[in-house]
């Protein structure tokens, strides 16, 4: 258990990997890659960006043969971070400063990401270069946008099932996106208007997880986070929806 003074963003950061390293020796199998990924705010400090990450963004935006989205579509925002002197390495913005870091075994050692920087770990690590493709949309063509910045992240997943002949992952993609010091799940909705179509809904709960709801069956499913699975008494299986909207 977190002790009540080692909550706060800063401490955590400085705690959490001795943690690790003690739990990951007294396990005795180093064999095992143990990652994790960690996302804080803080809430009373602006946040800072690299400028060079902005010119990057803008660079592959503007300039890139390789980019997926083929639109020059841009919040004025990242054109206000790009006027700023050239001579000058961070800029401040006025949103609360983030605090995202990866620790990976043995050592645990905090590998902290900037933002306008990504990164994907585990079994879907191989995800990061879907993320590339379209990181010009998340990022630049709809600051704030929660909506849009998570469909155009669900259709980075969507690519990269598609690439290896995923079949399924079980319905719709479950987002949360830190801010201002909380966490704000986000809810999605999918429909098709041909005959026999589907209309699926995951929807956030008071309990701070999901529901998933197919509205033409009346099916729901709770998704809960692993440590509160109980072995499933009736078929939780979802009906999964793979008609290429995402192309």
């Amino acid at each position: 258990m977190v002790r009540r003074h080692r909550t706060d963003a800063v401490s955590l950061h400085n705690w959490f990997p001795r943690l690790c390293r003690f739990k990951y020796r007294a396990h005795g199998d180093d064999t095992q890659r143990v990652t994790f990924l960690v996302g804080s705010t803080i809430p009373g400090h602006g946040n800072i960006v690299e400028r060079q990450a902005v010119v990057d963004l803008a660079n592959y935006m503007f300039f890139s043969p390789n980019r997926k989205a083929k639109t020059l579509f841009y919040d004025a925002s990242i054109i206000a971070l790009l006027n700023t002197p050239p001579n000058v390495k961070y800029i401040g913005i006025p949103v609360p400063r983030n605090l995202l870091y990866r620790l990976d075994s043995p050592d645990f050692m905090p590998r902290r990401l900037m933002p306008l920087r990504f990164v994907a770990v585990g079994s879907g690590e191989r995800l990061t270069e879907k993320i590339a493709g379209v990181r010009e949309m998340i990022f630049a063509a709809f600051t704030g946008n929660y909506h849009m910045e998570s469909f155009w992240f669900a259709n980075a997943m969507e690519s990269d099932m598609k690439s290896v002949d995923e079949k399924t992952v079980g319905g719709l993609f479950p987002m949360a996106k830190l801010e201002y010091g909380k966490v704000m799940r986000l809810g999605q909705c999918s429909e098709g208007y041909f005959p026999g179509g589907y209309h699926i809904r995951l929807e956030p709960t008071d309990g701070g997880s999901w529901i998933q709801r197919n509205v033409v069956t009346g099916k729901q499913i709770p998704l809960v986070p692993p440590w509160e699975i109980d072995p499933p008494s009736r078929n939780m299986t979802f009906d999964d929806f793979r008609y290429g909207m995402f192309g």
